[in-house]
Order: structure tokens, then sequence, then C-alpha cells
């Protein structure tokens, strides 16, 4: 007896053993070259590595101000570059989730199934690892906001009143969990609105929230400074490392700017094939002539 598997999920299995190579390769690579537990202890050596102690009232410091859940997450995860093949698995395991959330969103966004691009974001993490920063914190708030981002461009095609309902319900639960990445995912919300659905009060109403929804959780719900309610877990917070700001900053910026080259692109690719109205015109009127001419 045979099984048959639907189209999609054998082009979606095939993808994933195309793409099993490269992760198998960077997860060799993340744990016999750059050894995580060298960042472990360079860290303990500097006090700047995360502390993580298992109990309420450490936990609950973390859960008071957005932005927390991510870092509480963050610090648990850290503690597993002591072990370098685990520390290796969970940075692949980030550097994976990324690649595919990129998959999803220019999928969405270009109407095309990319082949390469979308590996960009797991080539940065590994780059950034090679430096020997700790990036994993931002690296997880950047996750949130692809998730969430690849949630809404799956559901766009609803009517408006339910986009926006699940703009708003992702949005605040994002906000509180991973903080300054909400702004990406405002971002990559209206930039999806405008390039794919040509939606153009969705995208504003999306940008004018990226700059009023922080605004009023520092004024108004957690009482915090204007830089962490819009900064916090991105590569310009005073938190953040500063040693690895460029390459942090390059990764949450590929997706806005390779969700607007993938949609152009295809945008360009789609009227050069078909060409201006003048030419395929020209050449209905050519292959009528020929038609003509072999009838004669």
């Amino acid at each position: 007896m045979s099984i048959s598997l639907p189209r999609s999920s054998r082009r979606g299995l095939s993808r994933l053993i195309q793409a099993a190579p490269l992760f198998a390769f960077l997860y060799l690579y993340v744990w016999r070259v750059i050894d995580p537990a060298l960042i472990y202890h360079g860290y303990w050596l500097t006090g700047t590595f995360p502390v993580f102690w298992v109990g309420r009232a450490f936990r609950e410091g973390f859960l008071a101000y957005p932005g927390g859940p991510v870092e509480y997450l963050s610090a648990f995860l850290c503690q597993l570059y002591y072990y370098p093949w685990v520390g290796a698995l969970v940075i692949t395991a980030v550097a994976g989730l990324l690649s595919f959330t990129a998959w999803v969103f220019l999928e969405r966004i270009a109407g095309v199934r990319p082949r390469v691009l979308h590996f960009v974001p797991a080539v940065l993490v590994v780059l950034l690892y090679n430096t020997y920063n700790n990036p994993l914190a931002p690296a997880l708030a950047l996750l949130a906001a692809m998730a969430c981002a690849c949630l809404y461009v799956r559901t766009s095609p609803g009517k408006a009143a339910w986009r926006l309902g699940v703009f708003v319900v992702l949005s605040g639960v994002l906000y509180y969990a991973a903080a300054g990445a909400f702004l990406l995912f405002a971002l990559l919300c209206a930039v999806f609105e405008l390039l794919r659905a040509r939606r153009y009060l969705p995208a504003f109403i999306y940008l004018l929230c990226a700059a009023v929804v922080p605004y009023l959780a520092a004024t108004c719900v957690f009482r915090i400074r204007l830089s962490d309610a819009y900064l916090r877990l991105l590569p310009l917070h005073a938190g953040g490392d500063p040693g690895g700001w460029l390459l942090v900053g390059g990764l949450y910026l590929f997706f806005p700017l390779g969700g607007l080259g993938a949609a152009l692109w295809q945008t360009l690719r789609s009227r050069m094939a078909y060409g201006p109205p003048s030419s395929r015109a020209a050449g209905f009127f050519s292959a009528l002539r020929e038609s003509k001419l072999k009838r004669v």
C-alpha cells in the first residue's frame, strides 16, 4: 500500500530536505568552531552574562515591563551555552526559525517562493556569534515579531475589521513580550498592506500605532522611560551589545528591505515578461500577419 502526500506537503518536505545540509553545517560550525561555552565563560568573567534563577520572585521581576518575557526566556536559554552541543542546538534552532519566517513572509509579499534569500537571517545569526557576541535576546524578540507578522499576512485576505482585530491582538501580545520589536511588526504589516494588498488606510493606521502604542505604554500602563518603551531589545537600545549592533541592525533591516526588494523585483519581472501594452499589441498584429502569410 502506497501513501501519497498532497503536492504542498511534498514541496514542503522537499525544501526541508534541501535545507537540512546547510543547517547541519551551521550546527557543526557553531558547536565545534565557535563553541558556545567560550561565550558563556567569557561573559561570566566580565560580569555581563545573563543570570537565571528558578523562583517566583526572579520570574515576576521580568514580567513587570515590556520585553521582560523575552529577556526571561533568553536568560534561561543562555545557560545552555555551558554545554556546547546544546548551546549550538539553541543557536541553530533560532537561525532556522528566522529563515522559516523569512520564507513565509517573502512568499506572501512577493507572490513567489524564495529560493535562497530566506537563508540570509540564518547566516547573519551565525556571523553574530562568530564575533563572540551574545545576541540571543534581540534575536528572540525578532523571531517573535516575525512569527506575528507571518500570522498576520496569512490572515490578511479577510475583511477590514477582521484584519484590524488580528493586528490589535497580535500587537498587544507582542509589545508586552518583545517591546521594541513591535515597531518592526507594525512596519512589516504596513509594507505588506501597501505593496501586496494595495490598502493604504490600514498601512497608515499601523504606522500610527507604532508611534502611539509605546508612548501610551510608557506613560499610562508601565511607567517606564520612553527610550525603553520604544527601543528595548532593539539594536540601538542602551542595554544592547555595542559590539554587534551593526550585524543585529542588519538582521532587523533585512526583513522590511528584503520584503520590499522581493516585491518590487517580482513586479519588475512581471512587467518585463508581458511588456508594455504597445509591445503586446505589436506582437499580436505580427502574429496575425504571419498567420495570413501562411494561409496564402
